[in-house]
């Protein structure tokens, strides 16, 4: 029987044949294991998206509770409080300075 099956092609026909399903099969598993890398992206892009806005959310909130408290008297002092008046400070400034000390300019 074999021997016919060389002598009218029968035997390459059921070679391609399952030559053909094998091509198949492994094309069918690439991309059944594409598909599933690209799902499992998809989702892992979907946590992420979700973890951003969960803290962007929260971010939110947070700046909103602080904007939305009422502001306290500040308790600042900027400048020292002054003991001299402007005619001690300029005696001192001459005292250290020497005498006869001008802050004007002579011509």
């Amino acid at each position: 029987m074999g021997f016919v099956r060389k002598i009218t092609g029968v035997q390459a026909q059921i070679d391609a044949t399952n030559a053909n399903a094998n091509a198949q099969e492994a094309a069918t598993k690439q991309a059944a294991s594409d598909s599933a890398n690209a799902l499992m992206q998809n989702a892992k892009a979907t946590a992420d998206q979700q973890s951003m806005l969960a803290s962007r959310s929260a971010a939110e909130a947070k700046a909103s509770a602080a904007a939305s408290q009422p502001l306290a008297t500040a308790d600042v002092q900027l400048d020292a409080d002054q003991t001299d008046t402007a005619a001690g400070a300029k005696r001192k400034r001459q005292a250290s300075f020497g005498r006869n000390y001008n802050t004007g300019v002579s011509i």
